[in-house]
């Protein structure tokens, strides 16, 4: 019996021995497993990696084959062209050298017309060779090298905020982002190539963000020392930003860029002043637009100012709306917005008028005043910041004569005119339009008990 528990126990602590060895080589395998994973997992993307590198070197030796194809064709334009101009040369020496015989060689010439027959009998000298005039004929051979340019043509037209930015956005940037929630990244179809057709349609366009300010087309290129990198972006010569040269061979000459998955593409920016983020952020937004662009980037947006992002700070007053309205009017709507606030004023001066009290005749003074702030020219913002003046009423208004106490008078700054303290209200802007307001912002306009609004509404 101890024999065999002596075997028993022998043979559990070889099996056990077996278990543990075939753990260790199960555990050994898996491992091996693993690094053969990672090792073809790693090959595959390197493979990818090289694929794309190769397709870049391909694509570029294809447009480079292309365009040594292009010059090779107009090359062979060019040697056509002297051929004939030899051949031309060579049929006009031979008549000189020979003038009664036939020309040499079987080169077809036209047939000299019968008058010039007798021409050296006229005029005893010969011409001089034209091969010994400086190759007079030779520099002034028409070369065909003009590029064709399409009617129609198409581009994707994209605005950058700051003139003074060196690369475009990449797609996969927060700026690139932020400017395709705002249409600012738009493919336009061009039916024309007139400078004027392209300027109007481009304004047309984005006439929301430029509000008829000067803007100009930008140079979009590859840099030299890193052809598969951003989009660097250059100003064009001073000489150059006019309206006027801007059609299409320009544009496609000298601004337009052509990238692998944009296409061609065209980089547009304001002349004089750049666009800030808040004034973009504010632009109608895309349909479904992703807002987690717009988040504060401290590259994009600098340090915070405040402690709170709060967008009721950052938002642009309702005096701001309404003059940025204004100014998006036409000269024909001003006049047009003006008659009527004059028609519609009409009616309470008159009635106006009629009163015998002070008080009529005090509001008679408001609402003709108002009438002036409606009409006035002057720039809203060049007398915002002054202060109320406090003087006292003149003597002649007072017609009953009685006793009052003076009351202090307002006097504004924008339209010079008169009126109580206690009824000022906020400053009316100039020509503006509640309907295109409305379309524009709708969401920033609350009513007030202003007078200038009332008439507003009442349209």
């Amino acid at each position: 019996m101890k024999i065999l528990r002596h075997e028993v126990r022998r043979h559990e602590s070889v099996e056990e021995e077996l278990r543990r060895e075939l753990l260790r080589e199960r555990t050994a395998r898996e491992e091996h497993f693993r690094t053969y994973r990672a090792l073809e997992a790693r090959l595959y993307e390197n493979m990818r990696l090289l694929k794309i590198t190769m397709d870049d070197r391909v694509e570029a030796v294809v447009d480079k084959t292309s365009s040594f194809g292009d010059q090779i064709k107009a090359v062979e334009e060019r040697l056509t062209i002297v051929d004939e101009a030899t051949m031309e040369l060579e049929n006009r020496v031979d008549k000189v050298e020979h003038p009664n015989g036939h020309s040499r060689g079987d080169t077809p010439v036209e047939s000299t017309p019968k008058p010039r027959l007798s021409a050296p009998k006229i005029s005893p000298v010969p011409q001089v060779p034209l091969l010994m005039q400086s190759q007079h004929m030779l520099g002034q051979l028409p070369i065909r090298t003009d590029k064709k340019y399409p009617l129609t043509w198409n581009v994707r037209v994209i605005f950058v905020p700051q003139k003074s930015q060196r690369f475009a956005f990449d797609p996969d940037s927060n700026g690139y982002r932020r400017c395709a929630s705002r249409k600012l990244q738009q493919n336009l179809d061009f039916a024309g190539q007139a400078s004027a057709y392209f300027a109007a349609r481009i304004e047309d366009t984005f006439r929301g963000l430029l509000r008829g300010r000067a803007w100009m087309p930008l140079v979009g290129h590859r840099p030299p020392d890193e052809p598969y990198g951003r989009m660097a972006l250059t100003l064009l010569p001073p000489d150059l930003v006019h309206r006027d040269l801007w059609d299409h061979p320009f544009i496609e000459d000298h601004c337009i860029a052509h990238d692998k998955m944009q296409g061609d593409v065209l980089y547009i920016a304001l002349q004089h002043e750049d666009v800030t983020w808040n004034e973009i952020r504010f632009l109608p937004p895309v349909l479904g637009a992703d807002e987690i662009c717009w988040a504060h980037d401290p590259e994009l947006d600098g340090t915070v100012k405040y402690k709170s992002l709060d967008t009721e700070i950052m938002a642009p007053s309702k005096l701001d709306v309404l003059a940025d309205s204004a100014a998006m009017l036409s000269p024909i709507e001003r006049a047009r917005t003006s008659s009527i606030h004059s028609s519609l004023m009409r009616p309470s001066l008159e009635r106006t008028q009629t009163a015998s009290s002070s008080h009529s005749n005090h509001r008679f003074s408001s609402e003709q005043s108002s009438l002036r702030s409606f009409d006035t020219e002057m720039a809203d913002d060049e007398h915002r910041d002054k202060k109320p003046k406090l003087r006292s009423k003149d003597s002649a208004v007072n017609v009953s004569g009685t006793s009052h106490a003076q009351q202090p008078i307002y006097v504004s700054g924008r339209s010079k005119r008169k009126m109580p303290v206690k009824e000022k209200g906020q400053k009316e802007p100039l020509h503006f339009n509640v309907t295109n307001v409305t379309k524009w912002r709708p969401n920033l306009l609350h009513p007030h008990s202003s007078k200038g609004k009332e008439v507003a509404h009442g349209l």
